[in-house]
């Protein structure tokens, strides 16, 4: 059954979208990397490498995703599918960044390619039993979420009894280990990770939250998994409820008392790409049905606090994100504001555009263009 939502504002904003996503993904490619490494800072282009160290890494996997949602074939777009999961798995090792391995998997399960999770994982030093029993307690829930995401759709590929048993890890550690019952919200961070992680972990941003959803709606698809199922309508029904009244999607919550902690900065990918998809990830599930806050959130890439619309034609590309344009005397103290448990609930009275555009926000819109579309999810669960 086609559960694509089929709103005219939405199917509108998609439309304009989608082919600014398209070109500008296709440009941030460099073939003779077979890695997505360029990105817009300032309004110009510049190496990835430059600016983050593991964006190239992060980017170039949810590329991947992007593209295979949407139904490209790579070739056509100068990929060679097998050369770039091994560039990904390069910069693995480049840049000891193993939260990014979920990701890897994810991808290496839906673009076509012929390694099984093991090899992959071997290619980074690691097997199924290390990644789990070492390495996972150690991620941020974000990275807990890509990795349940990557085994789940790996276990949808090969059907493999190991894999099942670590995706199911990777669900059991977002369920009983990061999500607070009380506050309906995900924790940050895990006993196991750094020092810096444990400190806030009670603060989690909303990739935390979002990310989760969406591999929990995932863990119902591929093995029908209701208390994941529960967990991710409970998560998704608190978030819809703290949405600002522009559709916004705030930025820090405390797990520990239910409350924003932090509004600003509003991101784009969140509004376009990463809610809109796990939310009607959630749906398909057998979820509600959030389509108003979808809308919602969409409609804010025009129609926003800035007064300006988000995306500009002339560098084809959706704008990062919107800060308070004066931080003022106290920002200093923001985070350790938000850290003790105070709710944001500011409005700032003017607000920036910042002038970046790294490659996987335009993967996430292609992403959620397609779930919103006809296009048939193929490899992807939802």
């Amino acid at each position: 059954m086609d559960q694509s939502t089929n709103a005219p504002a939405l199917h509108d904003g998609y439309a304009k979208m989608t082919p600014l996503c398209t070109a500008s993904l296709q440009e941030s490619f460099d073939p003779s990397r077979q890695l997505f490494s360029r990105q817009l800072l300032d309004g110009r282009w510049c190496a990835v490498d430059d600016v983050y160290p593991h964006e190239t890494l992060t980017s170039t996997s949810i590329a991947l995703l992007g593209i295979a949602r949407a139904g490209f074939d790579p070739a056509d777009h100068g990929i060679d599918v097998g050369r770039c999961i091994k560039a990904i798995a390069g910069e693995i090792r480049r840049t000891d960044y193993l939260g990014g391995t979920g990701l890897a998997l994810w991808a290496n399960a839906v673009s076509g390619n012929s390694w099984s999770a093991t090899h992959l994982l071997g290619e980074v030093g690691l097997d199924l039993e290390a990644f789990i029993d070492r390495v996972l307690p150690t991620l941020t829930t974000m990275e807990v979420a890509w990795a349940a995401s990557g085994l789940l759709h790996e276990l949808h590929r090969c059907g493999d009894g190991r894999v099942r048993d670590a995706a199911k890890a990777c669900v059991a550690e977002l369920v009983t280990l990061r999500f607070s019952a009380r506050t309906g919200l995900m924790n940050h961070a895990g006993r196991q990770a750094s020092p810096s992680h444990r400190a806030r972990s009670h603060i989690a941003n909303f990739a935390d939250q979002i990310y989760s959803v969406q591999a929990l709606a995932f863990a119902s698809l591929a093995v029908g998994d209701q208390t994941a199922l529960a967990i991710a309508t409970r998560l998704a029904d608190t978030h819809v409820s703290l949405q600002g009244d522009l559709g916004q999607w705030w930025w820090h919550f405390n797990a520990r008392r239910g409350v924003v902690a932090l509004r600003y900065s509003v991101y784009s990918v969140h509004q376009h790409g990463m809610a809109p998809m796990a939310l009607l990830a959630l749906q398909r599930a057998g979820g509600p049905d959030h389509s108003a806050a979808i809308e919602r959130s969409v409609g804010w890439i025009d129609h926003n606090e800035s007064g300006e619309s988000m995306i500009d034609q002339s560098l084809s590309t959706i704008w990062r994100n919107l800060d308070p344009a004066s931080p003022g005397p106290l920002a200093p103290l923001r985070g350790i504001a938000e850290t003790v448990g105070r709710s944001d609930g500011r409005t700032p009275d003017a607000v920036r555009v910042n002038r970046e555009t790294r490659p996987y926000e335009w993967a996430w819109c292609l992403y959620a263009a397609a779930m919103h579309g006809p296009a048939e999810s193929g490899s992807a669960l939802a």
